[in-house]
Order: structure tokens, then sequence, then C-alpha cells
């Protein structure tokens, strides 16, 4: 009996688990089902954090709007206010529960911005969750980690009944 040659089989559906795994974490937020604000101004540059991602605290006119909080914009935010003229007047959308802690300090994460003037949206950011997309992934999930438990279950099975089937093991070939 010839042992079973998978080939990358196992290494396929490991790897197809782990991309699984990941976007069933990326379809969730903890935004999902948070009420929305807004704030309307024009926007003043607080700090600008450039490290392993980069990031813009500002507030729209002041922060009392906001409670005191700055409102966070990754670099595509920032681009795309960039692209106007400074004084420029904006309506910052954002969920009412602040991210952050003692090292980065707390804010609120935009969502989107619009011109004021015209209501056009120039920037959006997906922070809504998906369960749907989680429902397709963890199925997805489970069926790669089946399946590589079951070809290394063959393969230990198939080693198992090679060894047992020789006629005597002190023999040398």
């Amino acid at each position: 009996m010839n042992a079973i040659d998978l080939g990358k089989i196992p290494a396929a559906c490991f790897y197809l688990g782990v991309l699984c795994v990941v976007g069933t974490f990326a379809s969730y937020s903890r935004y999902g089902g948070i009420p929305r604000k807004t704030v309307e101004g024009s926007v003043h540059v607080i700090h600008v954090a450039r490290g392993r991602s980069f990031r813009e605290y500002i507030c729209a006119d002041t922060c009392r709007a906001t409670g005191g909080y700055t409102l966070s914009l990754d670099s595509s935010a920032t681009r795309a206010i960039d692209r106007y003229p400074a004084n420029t007047r904006f309506r910052f959308i954002y969920p009412d529960k602040p991210k952050g802690g003692a090292l980065n300090g707390v804010s609120l994460v935009v969502e989107s911005i619009e011109e004021f003037d015209s209501g056009r949206l120039i920037y959006q950011q997906d922070l809504l969750n998906h369960p749907l997309r989680i429902a397709f992934y963890l199925p997805d999930v489970a069926l790669n980690f089946f399946t590589l438990f079951l070809v290394f279950w063959l393969v230990s099975s198939a080693r198992r009944s090679l060894s047992g089937s020789e006629d005597d093991p002190s023999e040398p070939d």
C-alpha cells in the first residue's frame, strides 16, 4: 500500500481558515448599534500622530460641541479635507462612543465627512456590523479546519496501516 500524498492541501486549508478568521473579525465592529452624532464647523488641528498608523486629531471650531473630545481622522479622511481651502466648513458624523485609552488619548472616530454647503459626501468609513458576512465566514472557518483535521487523520491512519502491515519489522530491507 502506498502512502497518501496530499501535496499542499493542508497548507492551503490552514491559510484559507486563517483568512476566514481575519474576515470574521474585520466584519465585526463595536460601533454597529451605537447612535451617531453630527458636528459642523471648520477644521482646527489639535495633534498629528505619526507612527505605526497615521491619525490626525481635530476639533470642528471648538471641542465643546463633541463634549470635549477630539475627532480622530485617518489618513484618507485627512487627504479628503486637505483638498479644500482653510476655514471650509464640514459636517462630521461620528459614533457616540469614544475610543482610546491612556496611551493614545480618547477621541471620537469620524465615520463620514460632508461638505457643509452642498451636503456632498467626501469621506466615508464603514463602521457598521455585517452579520451576514460574519455568518458566511464562520462556516467557512469550520469547513477549512475540519478539512485540515480530516487530512491529518487520513495521513496518520495510512501510516498506522502501513506500519501494521509489515510482516516482520525486525528484518531489514
